[in-house]
């Protein structure tokens, strides 16, 4: 039999054994003489509030039944005795041999228990025992040897007390009002109810009940779910706290390039930034101290339950205290709902520098509430020229469709070509983020470039590149014919001043000439789960492998590896890869949230966004041809850099 655990019998305030425990109506249970020295340091007199809060969970507290403020050191004592903590340290003392009669201890004296008397739930040495066999009261109680006791621990239960008559003890349930009751409680609350019955006979197995295993499953959900919500908020706080510093150190930066004028602005921001930043951790940190003290409630439930010792009318009763309140708690979160922080972005640097003594403030801050578990933070208005310094950022499909972009080709300003596999679709726009075109396709799409007048995209569950006009007003025109692949396809790149195309096909690269829809070439890949493509225009090829975290290098001429890139866990899931003028490459981690930057001979160069620069969901890079912009798409939203 296991004995009850350290938190079960240690109270939370003087991490000592309970003595005389009490439980609030959360649950938590307290030595009465801690109890009421915590009451008394929370409660003031002559204010209106008569509650405090849990010292555990922080959940309000209600005054016992018959309290006054006159009262407030004896409230401790007026809240009901946990009978249930108090079976799990007799164990422990009849387990360890320490359990004293307590008769003598009335008479100040101290000896060792050898009977218990189940239904007093006393423990009586040999001089002792005569006498309580002796009363007319107690003689035909079922007392038996200690150590017959210390085998079967169950047999050690502190029986409820009715809350409306002291004297009673809990012994019957209505099964038509769902509660129990004492003798006199079913008298007169329960002379008419007809499903009364025998408190044994009701929690009889009832860790073997439906209901029971339902509610102990929810329970255990419901612990989950708010570990879950609590590393959110965690992560928002941190999140939150790295991106102040971060604009912090910029607007820095900015001043000193600036008048003496621009430098008194300096304390203006940070006081500006401060109070925004504690508006979101006060905000962050009251949905965390509502989501901790739930889940303490929980865990102290839980950890009741999982005491196997327990009688069977002790888990029945506890488990119905424990599901009404953790019903109220649920209902009060409902009322009032956590909030979580989100801040908008709307960079605009335009003439600023030109107008620097017209400029009232570093920059604008706001904070508004959002439904994303993520943390937004960034200047409304920035006057900074980052190193990768974000351009704009648009949504490149309503937020009804929600749907996700796998790739895009930055053609020009005019002509951003997306595909969207949840749609079927494929589409164009400008730079500002307006459709100028789309097109519906028969199948889902995964990639598409750009060839002279013409737009390839593949398709690979029909196993073919479909191919569409790109018109002078550079519009997705016309379907054309398109050729057909013996394995599904997926990345597609053109290959510099050739009319031929490189497409990802199952274990190989294959070179196809885009106008006559013909194999030119095929080089031969070690691996099927091959998938983004680039090329430059000295012949080499990039391509991702997102299972094996791979980036590979390949020379289209011979077909000989240049180089192999794994850095895992730094570089989780690469997708989309892509090649700046000067041919550094720069590739997706869909998993690790960044883009990392590696020189063309294969080496890590840096890190140069990651998820709080709002990568919630980076799948494709591509820069604009012969420059230094790029796009991202990142879940439903393109966006737009550019490298200073």
């Amino acid at each position: 039999m296991e004995s009850p655990g350290v938190d079960t019998i240690a109270c939370h305030l003087c991490r000592q054994t309970y003595k005389t425990p009490k439980y609030l109506q959360c649950l938590h249970t307290f030595c009465e003489t801690c109890l009421g020295k915590w009451i008394v340091s929370k409660v003031t007199k002559g204010t209106n509030k008569s509650s405090f809060k849990c010292p555990v969970c922080d959940i309000d507290t209600d005054p016992p039944l018959g309290w006054t403020f006159s009262n407030i050191i004896q409230w401790a004592s007026l809240y009901p005795d946990d009978r249930l903590v108090q079976s799990c340290i007799d164990q422990d003392q009849i387990r360890k041999g320490l359990r004293k009669c307590d008769l003598c201890m009335v008479r100040y004296s101290s000896r060792n228990a050898e009977y218990w008397c189940r239904q007093c739930s006393e423990a009586y040495c040999e001089a002792c025992k005569p006498a309580h066999g002796s009363m007319k009261k107690t003689k035909r109680h079922e007392v038996l040897p200690m150590h017959q006791i210390s085998k079967d621990l169950s047999l050690v239960t502190q029986h409820e007390i009715c809350t409306k008559h002291p004297d009673e003890e809990i012994r019957l349930f209505c099964a038509d009002h769902n509660a129990s009751c004492c003798a006199v409680c079913s008298i007169v609350m329960h002379r008419r109810c007809v499903n009364v019955v025998d408190i044994h006979d009701a929690a009889k197995l009832v860790r073997t009940k439906r209901d029971y295993m339902d509610n102990e499953k929810h329970l255990r959900k419901a612990a989950k779910e708010l570990q879950e919500t609590e590393d959110v908020i965690n992560e928002n706080i941190a999140e939150v706290t790295q991106k102040r510093l971060r604009l912090e150190k910029a607007a820095e930066s900015f001043v000193n390039r600036l008048c003496e004028r621009m430098k008194s602005l300096l304390n203006d921001h940070k006081t500006k930034l401060n109070n925004i930043h504690g508006k979101a951790l006060t905000g962050l940190n009251a949905a965390k101290e509502v989501n901790i003290g739930e889940q303490r409630f929980l865990e102290n439930v839980l950890n009741h339950l999982d005491q196997t010792s327990i009688s069977d009318e002790q888990i029945f009763l506890h488990m119905k205290k424990a599901t009404t309140k953790h019903r109220e708690l649920t209902a009060m979160k409902k009322q009032v709902p956590v909030k979580t922080w989100r801040h908008n972005i709307k960079p605009n640097t335009k003439a600023l520098m030109d107008a620097c003594l017209s400029i009232e403030s570093i920059c604008d801050v706001s904070l508004t509430e959002g439904t994303r578990s993520e943390t937004e933070l960034a200047p409304i208005q920035h006057p900074i020229s980052w190193t990768i310094e974000q351009v704009k950022r648009w949504f490149v499909e309503s937020r009804v469709y929600a749907a996700v972009q796998n790739t895009a080709y930055y053609h020009s300003d005019n002509c951003i070509v997306t595909v969207c596999s949840d749609d079927r679709k494929m589409c164009s726009y400008n730079a500002i983020g307006r459709q100028t075109s789309a097109v519906e396709l028969t199948h889902e799409p995964y990639a598409a470039t750009i060839l002279g007048s013409e737009i390839m995209v593949t398709l690979p569950k029909a196993k073919h590149v479909a191919v569409f006009e790109l018109t002078l007003d550079e519009l997705i025109g016309s379907r054309k014919e398109g050729f057909e692949l013996q394995k599904a396809c997926y990345g597609i790149t053109a290959i510099s001043q050739e009319d031929n195309v490189v497409v990802v096909c199952g274990h190989s690269l294959k070179v196809m000439d885009a106008i006559m829809g013909i194999k030119c070439d095929e080089i031969p890949l070690d691996d099927a789960n091959y998938r983004n493509v680039t090329s430059d225009s000295t012949g080499r090829v990039y391509v991702t492998n997102p299972f094996i975290h791979r980036v590979l290098c390949v020379d289209l001429k011979s077909g000989h590896t240049l180089f192999e890139f794994t850095d895992y866990p730094k570089l989780k899931f690469p997708n989309g890869v892509a090649l700046d003028p000067l041919g550094n490459v720069y590739v997706v981690g869909c998993l690790s949230k960044n883009i990392v930057k590696l020189t063309k001979d294969g080496k890590f160069k840096d890190t140069i966004l990651t998820l709080s620069d709002g990568l919630y969901h980076p799948n494709y890079v591509a820069f604009k041809k012969g420059s230094y912009d790029f796009l991202v798409t990142n879940d439903i939203d393109v966006f737009l850099y550019t490298v200073k």
